[in-house]
């Protein structure tokens, strides 16, 4: 709730208005005379100031709706399959609320928009020397080599959720939705300006098919001649299939197969019409897509998730034919599950199960088992693009709270990221660095107040998903980063863009559109009952945050070469194992591997991960001289057997936890000679984040000595809550500094004989000290340092 209320007369507002619009008169006056990067540095400013000039004269004109638009709802029911599901907001609204929340609003856009000008005018008076590209055109964009490119060169689209929809409720107000709709392509020729590249864009395929058997060809129609004026004006488009569609049309060719069903994928996957249904649909709509030149990627599902309790008896044939097939004879199902089944035909639905009703093994090939199904699925559709698009760049945008998140049901909802991986050619993320705790967050079991934002979640996932082979880069087009369902933070410090894209970059993200961009011209703010639930506080609310996006958007691409180095430095000499065995039976081992990552990765150097899979086919990773194993209790005999191998070879293994391995993937004791090579292994214990860092810091020591520049904390020892990254781009060191501590530090940067290493800060276009480089609160600097 907002306090220290005081209402503001409207012709107060009126009068603020009128000053931020001379405000923004002075600055375009500025600009003329302005060239290069400042004049683009200058426009973003103004046309963020513009667009919300034009939002706050409509909120002074139509308080009520506005008041009602901020209001959202304690709690909205929306339908999930064939029941239903209250999400809560987090807020209760009164009538004092309602106020203060209009009032604040208004307040602190106009205060807001004037300090965005104002950092526009210290900028455009600044002498220093910016370097400059030309203006990107986003539909010369490919695919190449990991990154979007341009003639080689890496270009990082921005992008934001719904911007290209009508938000206005037409039936309630025609005359503005008509507005809405002229308007709507002039905005977005704005928002391409400020770095706007992707739109994305969802066709349901089940939908197509009509109740006579036929494929919807109109609206496939009107599907392609909306990405042909996306790509009319620029734009590059990335296509999402989305899998819902008619329940009795389905069922009238399909009988039974919307029974069962998960979420996003509203059938059962493992019915014998999924391959006919999807091939009539695919096979008309793929050929109108594929002559499409916009379309830069194709998006799997949007956040899929797969229940247990959704298994159909077409799950369980498949089912009791993968057991067989994995352990051959029905004695050997019973020793590895401790069960007496006279046949594989007599196993029953696993039907909401839990690993306390049932054996390790059971549990471990249930488990694995959904995961298989589900990536079947995905190959299907996968193959039903390349069939038509065999070059197509894929991704699947899975939430981050899946496989290696901290809910206990998120082993079985089937999104194995390392299965699925094969399939893409990018990894589709949808996370969530939010300052403040979301119920949901990836990363558990950590003090998160010594942060100023939750970091962790997005750095461990883009480091463990960049790790899995084949190598794949990350794009995040659900990126929230600034609000989600009940979190929201109506004056967020202006630094968290910066802050959250530059981790985002370093660890391997190449594009994001961000949720959300709400507002448009007016007039409504919503245009349908769950959209209230999103528009308080969102980006479109928050002037300075927004502004930043789009600066920071502007210098990603300015020293994209710089970024591009930095995020692809090859993985370092430390390796984390991600046990599959071990998460699928104890949420200790994920807890664990949070705790090594955050107390590893402030040391400079790219943490890797490698699973028990990767062992098992490629052996140890290259250049990799220290494996961590964190509370590893389930453990494969062929990982065993190259960790033992590593260990005789030289390559220093590591214990972390309190749990010791004992067992194989299905529960079977290890002969104690077996773990012998273990025992002597040095081991670390769980304690604070900080203290972890530093107990790591000698034993990492040897892998960082040899990088040029050490970066330190002042009054500290070692650099945690600095996360840091150094590399030569064109014979020059640049160093990566990104505050993620509560608050303000000083920085040391030194060479290996204790020198302070001065530099330049390409982003702030300014010299600095050494032995004192201040760091704002989420502060980040890109140095090129003097050596």
């Amino acid at each position: 709730m907002l306090s220290g209320f005081t209402e503001k007369q409207p012709d107060t507002y009126q009068q603020r208005l009128s000053l931020l619009n001379e405000k923004i008169s002075d600055v375009k006056s500025v600009l003329e005379d302005a060239e290069g990067f400042q004049k683009k540095s200058g426009n973003i400013d103004l046309q963020t100031a513009e667009f919300f000039s034009e939002y706050i004269a409509w909120e002074i004109d139509n308080p009520e709706i506005t008041k009602d638009a901020l209001m959202g709802n304690e709690a909205i029911v929306i339908s999930v399959g064939a029941s239903s599901l209250a999400v809560k907001t987090g807020a209760n609204i009164d009538s004092l609320e309602r106020e203060k929340r209009y009032h604040h609003l208004i307040n602190f856009e106009l205060t807001s928009s004037m300090e965005i000008l104002d950092q526009a005018l210290i900028r455009l008076k600044k002498d220093a020397v910016w370097p400059d590209q030309e203006d990107i055109q986003w539909d010369q964009m490919k695919f190449e080599n990991g990154y979007f490119r341009i003639n080689d060169r890496p270009v990082f689209s921005g992008g934001f959720n719904v911007i290209d929809h009508s938000l206005v409720d037409a039936d309630k107000y025609p005359e503005w939705a008509e507005k809405d709709k002229t308007l709507i392509p002039l905005f977005l020729k704005k928002m391409q300006g400020l770095g706007v590249g992707i739109i994305n864009m969802n066709i349901n395929v089940p939908n197509l098919i009509m109740s006579d058997g036929s494929i919807d060809r109109a609206s496939i129609k009107v599907f392609t001649d909306k990405i042909q004026s996306y790509d009319q004006m620029g734009f590059k488009v990335d296509v999402r299939l989305g899998w819902s569609g008619s329940r009795d049309v389905l069922e009238k060719f399909w009988p039974g197969i919307t029974k069962y069903y998960a979420h996003s994928v509203p059938f059962d996957i493992d019915h014998p019409g999924v391959n006919a249904m999807m091939s009539k649909a695919m096979d008309v709509l793929m050929p109108e897509l594929q002559k499409l030149p916009a379309i830069i990627s194709w998006d799997l599902a949007n956040e899929p998730g797969f229940y247990l309790h959704m298994w159909s008896p077409h799950t369980l044939t498949k089912y009791q034919a993968r057991l067989k097939e994995q352990h051959t004879t029905v004695e050997r199902l019973n020793t590895a599950w401790k069960s007496n089944y006279s046949s594989f035909a007599s196993i029953p639905l696993p039907t909401a199960k839990k690993p306390n009703q049932c054996s390790p093994g059971e549990w471990y090939d249930i488990a694995t088992f959904q995961s298989y199904r589900v990536k079947l699925f995905f190959e299907l559709a996968q193959s039903s693009i390349r069939k038509y698009v065999p070059d197509a760049t894929i991704h699947m945008k899975a939430q981050d709270n899946s496989s290696l998140g901290p809910r206990p049901n998120a082993v079985t909802d089937g999104i194995d990221r390392e299965m699925l991986t094969p399939l893409l050619s990018l990894q589709g993320v949808d996370t969530r660095p939010l300052p403040v705790t979301e119920p949901r967050m990836a990363a558990s079991n950590y003090d998160e107040s010594i942060y100023g934002f939750h970091w962790l979640g997005q750095s461990f996932l883009y480091d463990y998903l960049t790790s899995l082979e084949p190598q794949h880069s990350v794009v995040d087009f659900e990126y929230h980063a600034f609000s989600i369902n009940g979190i929201r933070i109506p004056d967020m410090p202006q630094n968290h863009s910066k802050a959250s894209l530059w981790l985002a970059q370093l660890h391997g993200q190449i594009s994001n559109i961000t949720w959300y961009w709400h507002r448009r011209y007016g007039p409504n703010p919503f245009y349908n009952e769950r959209a209230r639930l999103w528009f308080y506080g969102n980006i479109s609310t928050q002037p300075l945050v927004a502004a930043e996006y789009f600066q920071t958007m502007l210098r990603l691409n300015t020293f994209a070469e710089e970024v591009e180095a930095l995020a692809t430095d090859p993985i370092g000499p430390v390796r984390l194992l991600v046990s599959k065995p071990s998460f699928i039976q104890n949420q200790a081992h994920i807890d664990a591997l949070h705790r090594v990552y955050e107390a590893t990765c402030f040391h400079g150097r790219r943490i890797g991960f490698v699973t028990e899979d990767m062992l098992k086919v490629n052996g140890i990773p290259e250049g990799c001289k220290m494996i961590i194993i964190p509370d590893v209790e389930y453990v494969s005999e062929s990982a065993l057997q190259v960790l033992q191998e590593s260990l005789q070879q030289g390559v220093q293994l590591v214990r972390f936890g309190d749990i010791t391995p004992a067992f194989d993937p299905h529960g079977l004791p290890h002969a104690p000679s077996r773990l012998e090579f273990l025992e002597d292994v040095p081991t670390y214990k769980y304690a604070s984040a900080p203290e972890l860092s530093m107990a790591f810091e000698s034993m990492l020591a040897p892998y960082s000595k040899d990088l040029p520049v050490k970066v330190s904390v002042v009054n500290s020892k070692g650099a945690f809550g600095v996360m840091h990254r150094q590399v030569e781009v064109n014979g020059k060191r640049v160093v990566l500094l990104v505050n993620v501590s509560d608050k303000p530090v000083q920085v040391q940067l030194q060479s290996k004989k204790g020198r302070a290493i001065d530099g330049y800060d390409m982003l702030s276009g300014e010299e600095v000290k050494g032995d004192n480089i201040n760091m704002s609160f989420e502060g980040v600097r890109l140095i090129r340092v003097k050596l």
